[in-house]
């Protein structure tokens, strides 16, 4: 599947790095009228698999202690994107436990850029307003891309595509290119063939 650019925008692979802790994990980037985003990740029923009580125990001790300390896995990797705020917290903290991890961005274009330099992905992103009306264009080549993006942190945050989804907080969705648009045209999901591996692409979305 695609687990090249997934993200975008928003599970196969935990965001947990080490150890045997499974998590079922959902994406869900809010984006106001103006252009501004929050990625939010929540991770549920997280528990270890090890065979022996004491492995398990250990394992779920250290996610706990990260999560404690701020040093959790999918928030570094948040913070490499560069926002103006982050929060990590434990939902449920008895076993099997959640986390809720939060980024704030004054701007979904610079996610986005961040994103692909961070990736290794040669791309363009803009962000433009005419009238009341936003549109946001995405062009970028797989064909072109550098090294293997499991090589860097921001491997926590690349799940399966119907992980992701990204959510207008007010107004409507007018138009899209590569993703569906869905709820009403409240939401869209990026679609499985938006983004082929043999040729460039341009995905775009329009909201008022």
């Amino acid at each position: 599947m695609i687990r090249r650019f997934c993200l975008l925008l928003s599970l196969a692979v935990t965001p947990f790095a080490a150890g045997c802790l499974v998590a079922t994990t959902t994406h869900r980037l809010y984006l106001s009228p103006q252009g501004a985003l929050t990625w939010s990740v929540l991770e549920q029923d997280v528990r270890s698999t090890e065979s022996r009580p004491s492995d398990r125990a250990a394992e779920e001790n250290a996610l706990l202690d990260g999560v404690a300390s701020q040093t959790h896995p999918t928030l570094d990797a948040l913070r490499r994107l560069q926002p103006y705020d982050t929060s990590l917290r434990l939902l449920r903290a008895d076993r099997p436990y959640t986390v809720l991890t939060e980024a704030r961005f004054e701007r979904v274009d610079a996610v986005v850029e961040n994103l692909l330099s961070e990736l290794r992905i040669p791309g363009k992103v803009t962000l433009q307003r005419t009238g009341d009306e936003w549109s946001l264009g995405i062009s970028i080549d797989l064909t072109a891309m550098e090294g293997d993006e499991q090589a860097t942190p921001l491997a926590a945050l690349i799940e399966e595509l119907d992980c992701y989804r990204l959510v207008l907080t007010d107004g409507r969705f007018t138009a899209a290119i590569g993703f569906a648009i869905v709820d009403g045209g409240t939401a869209v999901e990026l679609k499985p063939e938006a983004v082929p591996t043999d040729r460039p692409a341009r995905l775009q979305l329009s909201w008022k």
